[in-house]
């Protein structure tokens, strides 16, 4: 070691896990958990620290894992876009290495229309590198898409628990969407 002392995965999962409990809003949220998550992202080491996990698309390795918290590594497929999406639940990006370009967006519409009617708009399109994070709120605003722009790109996530078992994908041009099923992670 460079005689820095390295944030271990288990406490940086603590801090974000302590601060999801206090905190309400996420900007609030996400300034306090930034920090912990930067500190684990400089760990030339975590995927000596995580297990590999078999998925729907891409290589990813569970870094912890309990009943209301999960950090996970992915492989992303350099100039692969990954289709505008939403979660079903908050999350939280870092880039741990390479860069992508990730766009956010927000539904103009209610929600509330029968069938897979969805108006979207871009609100934020930004190339992100190594140690920069980004926070998809609640839904209805956890609507994203990236690609990565460089080979060998990992993208670590922080979610509560796991993701739904489903996942919508939408189209700008139709203004609509369709579902997916999708595996635990």
């Amino acid at each position: 070691m460079d005689g820095t002392t390295q944030i271990t995965v288990r406490r940086c999962a603590r801090e974000i896990s302590d601060a999801l409990e206090t905190i309400d809003d996420f900007d609030s949220l996400t300034a306090s958990t930034g920090a912990s998550l930067v500190k684990l992202m400089e760990r030339p080491d975590l995927l000596c620290n995580a297990f590999p996990v078999r998925t729907h698309r891409i290589p990813i390795w569970l870094l912890y894992c309990d009943a209301e918290l999960t950090l996970l590594i992915g492989r992303e497929e350099a100039h692969v876009t990954v289709p505008i999406h939403d979660h079903g639940t908050w999350e939280m990006l870092g880039i741990y290495r390479g860069k992508i370009d990730h766009s956010r967006y927000e539904r103009l519409d209610s929600g509330e229309e029968a069938g897979s009617h969805a108006e979207l708009r871009e609100v934020e399109r930004r190339t992100m590198e190594r140690g920069e994070t980004v926070l998809l709120p609640k839904p209805p605003h956890d609507i994203h898409s990236f690609t990565a722009l460089a080979d060998d790109t990992l993208v670590l996530a922080v979610i509560p628990g796991w993701y739904p078992g489903y996942r919508r994908y939408f189209d700008l041009e139709t203004n609509s969407y369709f579902m997916e099923p999708r595996t635990p992670v």
